[in-house]
């Protein structure tokens, strides 16, 4: 990975630019006009000043802000400054101002006045030191060999070849189970000297900016006895033991330079998720002699090795292991609730359950509805026959009037029956003579011709 950088940033600036206002024995001289340093950083402005002999000094210092004519707010006593300006003074008129932990909305220009004991006499350096700060803004740009780039508002100034180094995270997700421990590891650098670092949680730490330190998950109450912090050649591992749901957040790291410099606080860090562990049934519905199988599944990908157990419900002792659990052939015996364990290192967390519902055998239906279909169709066959055979019953006998039934085939068939009997008992001993009996059906239409009997 490629760094380049631009600019720089003035510490301590003491340049041999002079700027002398003021006429005669009066005059102030700054040290120069105008800087631009990096937001977190310290600065200093120095400036001498002279005045007439005879006159006496009382009173000096610096100011930005101007409440009306002759009201100047000194910036020792500025509620904004309060806790971060000092001032220092030497026997040959120099003042110097020094502003720590900068933020950007120290941008202003800086004043120095000094007032002395004669009527008059008290002068103001015009104009006075622009000071810009300014934040550092990294651009990314490249294919497979990326290039940093350290972009700031304004050309830096007092410090050369600055080299821009940010905090790069060996991964930006991590998926872990309750119980386990996990190990964030990042590396880091800085272009000068790194003085002390610390991992954060912007979770726990809420809101924080400019000099607001994030708070340090070693002192952090809720991580009592479960975190401890690694470093070595740029490198930091933050290892958090005995994870709990309320960890799953976002974890940062961030350094100080011995110019003071903070750095990462504002980079995107490693968050740590939970996963939901589901059970997967293959197929979806489940039918009586099919194979079933069971699948544990969670809603992220864990790292390290991962083992799985399945268990039946009502039942102690587990079933199986391994990710996928296969019955074949099942019975209604299967048909029970089942769920997973998953197993990371010294974590584990449990599936809810699965009803597993065994329909009955595809075979044994297709043959109850064969069964039933012949039933009814043999039901039918019975009942036709029955109305055939009771309609026909209720046409064969004599009318009451004594004539037959004009119905020629029951006439004929019942003159067929009588002759045959009359001859088979005159003939007895014609038993081997052969009997021929012809029936001969007409149709309605043909009502008036007869049905006839041959016999021979």
């Amino acid at each position: 990975m490629v760094l380049s950088t631009t600019g720089s940033v003035l510490v301590s600036f003491l340049w041999s630019l002079t700027v002398v206002l003021g006429q005669g024995d009066w005059g102030v001289t700054y040290s120069t006009q105008s800087i631009c340093v990096l937001k977190g950083s310290t600065v200093e402005l120095s400036c001498t000043y002279k005045y007439p002999s005879g006159y006496n000094v009382t009173s000096t210092f610096w100011f930005t802000k101007e409440i009306s004519t002759e009201n100047y707010v000194n910036l020792s006593d500025d509620p904004d400054y309060r806790g971060h300006v000092t001032y220092h003074s030497d026997e040959e008129n120099r003042h110097t101002l020094m502003i720590t932990d900068l933020r950007e909305t120290d941008s202003a220009e800086y004043k120095f006045r000094f007032i002395t004991d004669q009527p008059g006499g008290k002068r103001i350096g015009q104009p006075g030191v622009t000071l810009s700060v300014t934040g550092l803004q990294v651009e990314v740009t490249g294919g497979k060999m990326k290039t940093l780039t350290c972009n700031t508002s304004c050309p830096l100034t007092g410090i050369e070849n600055m080299t821009c180094r940010t905090v790069n995270y060996t991964q930006r997700r991590i998926c872990v189970l309750k119980g386990s421990s996990v190990d964030i590891s990042c590396t880091f650098a800085g272009y000068s000297e790194v003085t002390s670092s610390l991992w954060f949680s912007p979770k726990q730490s809420g809101r924080w900016r400019d000099k607001l330190i994030p708070e340090d998950l070693t002192t952090d109450p809720g991580y009592a006895g479960r975190v401890e912090i690694q470093n070595c050649s740029g490198q930091s591992i933050l290892r958090i033991t005995g994870l709990k749901e309320e960890d799953s957040a976002e974890y940062r790291f961030t350094f100080k330079t011995k110019y003071n410099f903070q750095w990462g606080h504002d980079f995107p860090g490693t968050t740590l998720t939970f996963p939901e562990v589901q059970v997967n049934v293959t197929p979806a519905t489940v039918t009586e002699g099919q194979n079933v199988t069971l699948t544990c599944i969670t809603s992220c990908p864990l790292t390290g090795n991962t083992t799985y157990i399945w268990y039946k419900k009502t039942e102690t002792s587990p079933k199986a292991s391994g990710q996928s659990y296969s019955i074949t052939n099942v019975t209604s015996e299967d048909w029970r609730e089942y769920y997973c364990e998953v197993r990371n290192g010294r974590g584990s967390m449990y599936s809810s359950t699965l009803m597993v519902t065994v329909a009955g055998k595809q075979t044994s239906v297709l043959t109850a509805c064969v069964g039933i279909t012949v039933v009814v169709l043999v039901l039918i066959l019975c009942l036709s026959g029955l109305i055939w055979f009771r309609k026909s019953g209720c046409n064969s006998p004599n009318k009451a009037d004594g004539q037959k039934d004009s119905s020629p085939m029951y006439e004929n068939i019942s003159d067929m029956v009588m002759t045959s009997t009359a001859e088979q008992t005159s003939d007895t001993d014609n038993q081997d003579d052969l009997h021929y009996d012809s029936i001969h059906y007409s149709s309605s239409k043909e009502q008036e011709e007869h049905l006839y009997s041959t016999i021979k």
